[in-house]
């Protein structure tokens, strides 16, 4: 088994990846065979589920292509959405904590590549390079930040300064120039969905955009949203 997984160029490319990932990047390449032979991996379609709340909390994943999308249900049954991540990043980690169950949602939102390890293999690695547990904890620590930021937001920040910031995040880490030097955000994401992240309604969420695109600050092309102006949203919220 070991020799097969050896001379396949999907070992080549576990290995690759996990060097490049910031978890493992510090250890040798003899030590980084190790991860590899405990690594998994999982081609997906958009929109497919990773795992809901109640599922066994089992695996750590790291993102290799494409992009999930991490939510979690209120008590009062609404959909928050509190992160969208995309290749490097590593989900599931909370299950070395000794979560049994999972208490989010984690899906596809594009077509994905992911690696995982179980956790009882991660255990493993943790054990025989204790290195490791600082860069999950790391991670843990991002994840939990990340939510009190978002719930801070919420309370604190008007719903139309949510939006913008939220834009201006599309703007920084998802989006590609065009030919007329706009910047166009290649998220496919449904009024809903974008509502899911900043706690709004998908009505609240489209008449908003109407507001900025009558100023000429965006334009909205079906599910793409072009911004023409990032100089005058910054100015919205300064």
């Amino acid at each position: 088994m070991t020799t097969e997984i050896i001379n396949t160029s999907k070992y080549k490319d576990k290995f690759w990846y996990l060097s490049k990932n910031d978890v493992f990047n510090e250890l040798n390449p003899e030590d980084l065979k190790d991860v590899v032979h405990l690594t998994n991996v999982y081609n997906s379609n958009l929109n497919k589920t990773i795992y809901l709340p109640g599922d066994i909390s089992n695996n750590v994943y790291f993102l290799k292509e494409g992009k999930v999308k991490l939510s979690f249900i209120s008590e009062d049954g609404k959909k928050f959405t509190y992160a969208i991540l995309d290749k490097g990043s590593v989900f599931g980690e909370i299950c070395l904590t000794g979560l049994i169950e999972q208490t989010t949602i984690a899906e596809f939102i594009e077509d994905s590549y992911l690696c995982y390890i179980s956790k009882t293999n991660f255990k493993i690695l943790l054990d025989k390079y204790p290195s490791l547990s600082n860069k999950i904890n790391v991670q843990i620590g991002l994840k939990l930040t990340l939510i009190e930021n978002k719930i801070k937001d919420i309370v604190f920040l008007d719903a139309t300064t949510r939006l913008i910031k939220l834009l201006l995040d599309f703007c920084h880490r998802f989006s590609v120039e065009t030919s007329e030097g706009d910047l166009e955000i290649t998220l496919n994401l449904t009024h809903e969905e974008i509502g899911d992240l900043i706690s709004l309604n998908r009505k609240a969420v489209t008449e908003k955009l109407n507001d900025l695109e009558s100023l000429r600050i965006i334009d909205k092309k079906r599910k793409k949203i072009i911004v023409k102006d990032k100089k005058a949203l910054e100015r919205l919220i300064s």
